[in-house]
């Protein structure tokens, strides 16, 4: 996984096209846990969602992504419309809509890539959650000692927590050696991953209790599904697309 992404950065549409199908994958993923628990959701036009709302960003920008889901939606009622009699449409129709724009968190990534930094706005990004993601589990594997959500995720404590913060705005600080990066910029990411990954994954956490499941796939053989991989980022993409937005970085 890591060597796609990194290989893919070498080039702006690889970078596109390999960001688009995770977030295809990790929309699959979670509408295959759904139907094994017994929901139906209309994935397919979750799917049209979740593209629509790419391509649409890549050409038009953010707008794009509201305008994707209200269509997405209106399909989905015509739907109903024509194959009447379906069970629970309501549910059907929430968990469908729910998903893709939860996966299409992970459209805000687009604009980045746009952008003529794009290298650098991107690897900042991944790179500060997937390094904060690693010291919050060691810290909290060595020094763990207070949970942090023992009902939604018991192995998680304040220390690692703790750690992980410490991390990320450390990394934060370095990114000032790699324009167009300020020290002030880099922190202001740090904190900003600091404060909205743990709340990513722990919402994934939360969907995740509520499933049943503690994986959401298995395509990563050790390390579950790509949900469990990229639900932390998916949160972090639209919030650092607006402090980049904010700070005229893009």
């Amino acid at each position: 996984l890591i060597v796609v992404f990194l290989a893919s950065l070498m080039w702006r549409p690889a970078l596109i096209g390999v960001a688009m199908v995770a977030f295809v994958i990790a929309a699959g993923e979670f509408y295959t846990v759904l139907m094994q628990k017994g929901h139906r959701p209309l994935a397919l036009f979750g799917f049209f969602g979740l593209v629509g709302a790419s391509l649409g960003t890549v050409a038009w920008g953010v707008i794009a992504i509201p305008m994707a889901f209200a269509l997405t939606s209106l399909l989905i009622l015509l739907f109903f419309a024509v194959v009447p009699g379906r069970v629970k449409p309501l549910l059907s129709y929430s968990i469908t809509i729910a998903v893709a724009a939860w996966a299409g968190l992970g459209t805000f990534a687009f604009p980045i890539i746009e952008s003529e930094s794009y290298r650098t706005l991107v690897l900042a990004v991944v790179a500060a959650v997937a390094l904060m993601d690693i010291a919050a589990y060691f810290v909290g594997r060595t020094l763990g000692r207070n949970q942090l959500a023992p009902v939604v995720s018991p192995k998680k404590t304040w220390e690692g927590l703790v750690g992980g913060v410490v991390v990320a705005l450390l990394i934060g600080a370095l990114l000032h050696y790699f324009p167009p990066f300020e020290l002030t910029s880099g922190l202001l990411l740090g904190a900003v991953v600091a404060v909205v990954a743990p709340l990513g994954d722990l919402a994934v956490s939360v969907m995740k209790r509520s499933l049943g499941v503690k994986d959401m796939g298995a395509i990563l053989p050790g390390h579950g599904g790509l949900v469990d991989r990229i639900d932390a980022l998916l949160f972090v993409i639209p919030a650092a697309w607006a402090l980049y937005t904010w700070l005229d970085l893009l």
